[in-house]
This record gives C-alpha cells, sequence and structure tokens, in this order.
C-alpha cells in the first residue's frame, strides 16, 4: 500500500535510513522551510521524502548492513534479502507478495547470517577510510556444520577498510580480504580492494 502511494520512492518499516554528511547538513538547515511548504505532510517519513526529494536527492535502496555468514554464499544469493519484515496489511491467512524477490529466514546455522551494524567510520590516510560495525544481537544457534568451519560467535566488532574512492571496475563490486582476527577472536579486520580479472566472488 505505502510503495503504491508513494511511487515506490521512500522507505518504510522503520528501519532506518542513511544519510550523507552533506545532505543531513542540508536537511538540518532546512528543515523549518520543509515544516511550512509541506504542512499537510502526515508522517515523519513522508516529510523528509518530500524534503530530500526538494534538494534533488533521490533514494538510493540499501541490501542492507553488513552480514558474516559461517559458510560461503554466492553473492547472487546475498543480493536477495532476507524476510525480516511483513507488509503493512499482513493477512496470515494469505500468502505474502512483494514486488522483489525474498529469502525466508532460516534455523540453518550455515544460512543465518550474523548481524552488526554501522558504529562510526574515520579516515585513515589520504587513500582509506575504516568503517567499523558492532554485533547487533547473538544469532542464539549453533556453529555451521561444514567442515573447515569456525564460529564467528566470538566476533564482536568488524573493521573495514577500503579506499576514500571507489575504483572505476566496469561496475563491479570490490572484492575483499579477510586481513586479521584479534583481540580473542573479537575483532575481524577486513581490507577491500580491486577484484582481480577472473576473480569470481562468492
Amino acid at each position: 500500500m505505502s510503495n503504491q502511494l508513494y511511487s515506490y520512492d521512500m522507505g518504510f518499516g522503520g528501519a532506518g535510513l542513511i544519510m550523507s554528511y552533506p545532505l543531513a547538513k542540508l536537511v538540518q538547515k532546512n528543515i523549518e522551510d520543509c515544516f511550512r511548504r509541506h504542512s499537510y505532510s502526515h508522517g515523519a517519513d513522508l516529510l523528509l521524502m518530500t524534503c530530500v526529494n526538494d534538494f534533488g536527492v533521490s533514494l538510493t535502496a540499501h541490501q542492507g548492513l553488513h552480514q558474516i555468514y559461517e559458510n560461503i554464499i554466492p553473492r547472487s544469493t546475498l543480493k536477495t534479502p532476507l524476510e525480516t519484515f511483513l507488509p503493512w496489511a499482513w493477512d496470515p491467512n494469505s500468502s505474502l507478495l512483494y514486488i522483489f524477490t525474498t529469502r525466508p529466514l532460516s534455523n540453518d546455522s550455515c544460512a543465518t547470517p550474523h548481524m552488526f551494524s554501522f558504529d562510526s567510520i574515520k579516515k585513515i590516510n589520504d587513500n582509506e577510510v575504516q568503517t567499523n560495525y558492532v554485533r547487533a544481537a547473538s544469532r542464539e544457534l549453533p556453529t555451521c556444520g561444514v567442515a573447515g568451519n569456525h564460529s564467528a560467535d566470538s566476533v564482536s566488532r568488524i573493521e573495514v577498510l577500503s579506499p576514500l574512492t571507489k575504483p572505476n571496475q566496469n561496475g563491479r563490486t570490490e572484492c575483499c580480504d579477510v586481513v586479521e582476527i584479534t583481540d580473542g577472536m573479537e575483532i575481524a579486520k577486513i581490507k577491500l580492494r580491486d577484484c582481480k580479472d577472473d576473480e569470481l566472488i562468492a
């Protein structure tokens, strides 16, 4: 219903939104004027969407924050969101219909991610930034039983080192390496890098 009314151009459901620092400053500076111009708006989500659109900025759908799996999951699968949400007008007796493909939640330890939320970001040097994520909650599941895997239950923080500017790889995303696991398996350090010519992203 919400997307039919608002042209699929607004975030809903209480999951939050992310704004760049320049956009946040622009909103802060002009929010009172937005209130006056759009006094008919009946919700904070709608008001913010309208104001941001007035600034010439469109919604960018984010596929989620950081996840760790205890198994290798193809990127084609990871791009399909887990059903951590329900429709506004949900009827338990009917099938759930979305305008996109979803993955059902699972109690399979090898298919259920460890969830981490954004914590902070800082500039390391002229070429790199470090983005930090902290564990959102425990999975409360056993370790994935695939041979050779180690439990990620002890990891409470992820530090991602990435280039200050995204490399031009003709639309390809970056690849990464796990550089180090420190402090008694509590901190995972990951470095993003250009993918090699024949490297597949799993």
